[in-house]
């Protein structure tokens, strides 16, 4: 499980909303390494079965999810600086996420269901402990700035970069 989840870490930029499914095979490997000595050596962790762990459907699923997704990977496209790059983020009260696309300035004059859109990257990730008793606002703001620090090269173009979102209060 761990080499697994570590292996499929290498992509996880290209495995839509890795972390979500990730989060739950690395909780179940920290849970059974939590007691044993030399918990970072990848041979303690050989040793503990699946079913001393406590491994259940839930880790099932999130295995799926991520071997689906290993698949299903994204293609993303090569950063053409005269379209506009546009990105798309959202959060929850445990994670967040955010795509940048890219597409000819006409297309955002469409509607939402008609437009295309090149897809260059997507991130996702988990808050920390702190993050988590932040407000709202700063959470959905969170994935906002975290692209525009990470995805400089991708953002800027010859014409400004667009942010979508779904909170009102990032609305202007």
């Amino acid at each position: 499980v761990w080499q697994f989840n570590a292996a499929a870490g290498w992509i996880r930029r290209d495995v839509p909303l890795f972390s979500k499914a990730s989060a739950v095979l690395t909780d179940l490997v920290s849970r059974a390494l939590k007691n044993v000595r030399g918990r970072s050596n990848i041979a303690a962790a050989r040793r503990i079965s699946l079913e001393r762990a406590g491994w259940g459907p839930k880790h099932a699923k999130a295995w799926e999810d991520i071997r689906q997704g290993l698949m299903q990977t994204i293609t993303s496209s090569y950063r053409d600086r005269r379209k506009r790059a546009c990105l798309f983020s959202d959060a929850s009260t445990t994670g967040w996420a955010y795509v940048v696309t890219q597409c000819d300035k006409a297309e955002l004059e469409k509607p939402w269901a008609e437009q295309h859109h090149e897809i260059l990257t997507v991130h996702s990730g988990r808050f920390s402990e702190t993050q988590r008793n932040w407000g709202m606002p700063s959470k959905e703001a969170f994935p906002i700035r975290k692209a525009a620090e990470c995805e400089r090269t991708l953002l800027l173009g010859d014409l400004p970069w667009v942010s979508v979102n779904d909170h009102r209060s990032l609305a202007f």
